[in-house]
């Protein structure tokens, strides 16, 4: 079975293709491999799901470690003050214009995270941010950190959230390896149903934490 010299993309057999499918690099006879020149792995069916899903797990788990980091460290009364502060005022902002801003601030960070290389760093940005606002949290009101950090995980909209951001991030990872492969084209409709599927989740988170602060107000 040939192979793309370039990204090693399966060819198709019939005769007289002269570019590849997946980079469109010229196919000359002669030159078609087993998809091992430039130490390249032939690229049959793209990432499998379990793959996929360990990833996903992975880097939801790595989230969650992020975040931890964020709640523990400690923080200054001072510091603490002004975070929650600034907290404060961005939710009642969000929540006074209902679930599509919420939604959409949530889809931002989620779409900046599938940003190959950027992603991942981004992603670390938000989370330990988002983490020094609960240990600014639990300093203000004298609680534990830890404590504070479980409770804020145990409503369902946070989970949806970890889920999406891990998605996310996971197929950030994917994405630079197939532009490391050269194999971008085949990756870009698996993004586009992992978006899809963030979309659905954070929409949903949306809903569930605008019905709580009805509910807890």
């Amino acid at each position: 079975m040939p192979y793309c010299h370039r990204c090693g993309v399966v060819l198709p057999d019939e005769e007289g293709g002269k570019f590849c499918p997946n980079c469109g690099t010229l196919v000359i006879a002669g030159t078609v491999d087993k998809g091992q020149s430039n130490g390249l792995r032939p690229i049959k069916q793209g990432i499998s799901r379990s793959s996929r899903m360990k990833g996903a797990v992975i880097a939801a788990i790595a989230c969650l470690i992020v975040i931890s980091i964020g709640t523990l460290l400690p923080v200054d009364p001072y510091e603490a003050q002004h975070l929650l502060q600034e907290f404060e005022g961005i939710e009642q902002a969000l929540s006074s214009f209902g679930v599509i801003l919420i939604f959409g601030n949530n889809l931002m960070h989620s779409l900046i995270m599938f940003t190959p290389l950027l992603g991942p760093v981004y992603g670390s940005y938000v989370l330990y941010s988002t983490g020094r606002v609960v240990a600014a949290a639990a300093s203000v009101n004298g609680t534990s950190p830890l404590f504070l950090l479980v409770v804020t995980l145990a409503f369902p909209h946070a989970w949806l959230e970890f889920i999406s951001y891990g998605i996310a991030l996971s197929e950030s990872f994917w994405l630079t390896l197939m532009i490391a492969r050269h194999g971008l084209k085949t990756e870009l409709s698996s993004a586009l149903k992992s978006m899809a599927i963030c979309a659905l989740a954070l929409l949903a988170a949306a809903f569930v934490e605008i019905f709580l602060i009805s509910v807890l107000s």
